[in-house]
């Protein structure tokens, strides 16, 4: 069972007016969930990866809080269990049916390369200690070794994501198509809030 918790990650402070009014109104949509921000301050639960973690600026010096965001939400979703989701996405209605009887939901990203679309690390849901989550945690040292000199989205982030599902099938994971996700008569809006990708110029 996936609990009733939204975890949304902003490691700058203080929040941004629009990212709070994201936050209330996954709250509005969710009466019976409890939000949680986790913010620089925060504290976090145990990270398996806190090693890591402490030398973002090391793996990512342009991008280092990306980079924790990335891995924490990972570490959060394994040890908590809920939604993980971006601070700049709003749910269109509650998520309560789409996650009904399900351990773990995740999503096609609408952004590809030639073509191929990877699975999105902006929302995600899992009950705690869910196999993939797991994997996606455990796995995240090798995948840096392999693809840490490439843009994040490609070592911890989507494509880290696609590689571990694509290794093992699990028939308990739901991986949704990108516009039953985010088109206009999806569960979210998201509104992709990068620089680089507003102009065109994002790195997948």
């Amino acid at each position: 069972m996936i609990p009733r918790l939204i975890h949304r990650i902003w490691l700058d402070d203080p929040m941004p007016d629009q990212v709070a009014a994201n936050g209330r109104e996954w709250a509005r949509l969710h009466p019976d969930w409890t939000v949680v921000n986790w913010q620089a301050t925060s504290a976090l639960p145990p990270l398996a990866n806190q090693d890591t973690f402490d030398q973002a600026a090391a793996y990512y010096p342009a991008d280092w809080k990306r980079f924790r965001a990335d891995l924490v939400r990972l570490e959060i979703l394994r040890e908590l269990g809920g939604v993980y989701a971006d601070t700049d996405t709003v749910p269109r209605r509650s998520l309560d049916p789409l996650l009904q009887e399900r351990s773990c939901v995740v999503a096609y990203s609408p952004q590809h390369i030639r073509g191929e679309h990877p699975i999105t690390n902006c929302v995600m849901a899992a009950a705690p200690n869910h196999s993939f989550i797991g994997d996606l945690v455990d796995q995240l040292p090798d995948a840096l070794a392999a693809y840490g000199h490439r843009p994040l989205a490609q070592s911890i982030g989507p494509w880290h994501l696609t590689r571990t599902y694509q290794r093992r099938f699990r028939d308990d994971v739901i991986v949704l198509d990108s516009e039953d996700m985010f088109g206009d008569q999806g569960w979210v809006e998201h509104y992709w809030n990068n620089g680089r990708r507003r102009r065109g110029e994002a790195t997948w």
